[in-house]
């Protein structure tokens, strides 16, 4: 919760130190968003199969919900760049029983995305207007995973933070002169690569390629 607090403060003084900085002829805006966000996950879901045959279980990331903050800076009515911060957590965790002893698993994945998108939009001057876009970023990955058997716990934490590409498609609706709302298709291609890996132990990969979709609100200044 702290990190994630803390990200949003970064976010919010850069947004403080642009529009102390940016021409008065400058657009600016800030926005929130929202959806859903269908992982691949790769590697690391499929390490669950050999766990799931010895503990009888159903382990395994799955798609959920992803918010984001962003703030965007229009260069001219088609041009446009966004910084965005995005959010997204997945658990799968399970009770056991093997060799009359309970158990426990749980596993975590953490995402906590900042981005840097070019966006250019087709019919700025309309109501509707359609747009597409492309960006880069570093896609910051969290993994914790624990195994409890009775009093004993087997616990592995690891984290990275690899470079990241992706894709988007849109449509922004202007519902008055300052607010719109978003609908928006992503691709994400990023892999956190080798968590966990040490002595004698392979690593573990996390695909985060995928698509997601959602809707924002957007206030411009």
């Amino acid at each position: 919760m702290k990190k994630k607090m803390k990200l949003v403060g970064i976010m919010a003084l850069v947004s403080i130190l642009i529009f102390g900085i940016a021409p008065a002829q400058a657009s600016l805006g800030v926005g929130l968003s929202g959806g859903y966000f269908s992982p691949n996950y790769g590697e690391v879901n499929d390490e669950f199969i050999g766990i799931n045959e010895v503990l009888g279980t159903d382990l395994g990331f799955e798609s959920g919900f992803a918010w984001g903050l962003n703030l965007n800076y229009d260069f001219n009515p088609n041009w446009r760049m966004r910084g965005e911060y995005v959010d997204f957590s997945s658990k799968t965790s399970e009770p056991f029983l093997i060799d009359g002893f309970i158990g426990f698993a749980d596993f975590k994945l953490n995402l906590s995305a900042l981005t840097l998108s070019g966006i250019y939009r087709f019919f700025p001057e309309k109501t509707f207007s359609p747009y597409i876009g492309v960006g880069v970023g570093s896609f910051s990955t969290e993994y914790e995973g624990e195994i409890t058997v009775g009093p004993i716990s087997f616990r592995a934490s690891d984290n990275a933070s690899p470079i990241g590409f992706r894709l988007l498609v849109g449509a922004e609706h202007k519902t008055g002169e300052n607010v719109s709302i978003l609908g928006e298709l992503r691709y994400i291609s990023a892999k956190a690569e080798d968590l966990l890996e040490g002595e004698g132990i392979k690593g573990i990969d996390v695909d985060w390629s995928g698509p997601s979709f959602g809707l924002g609100i957007a206030y411009r200044f």
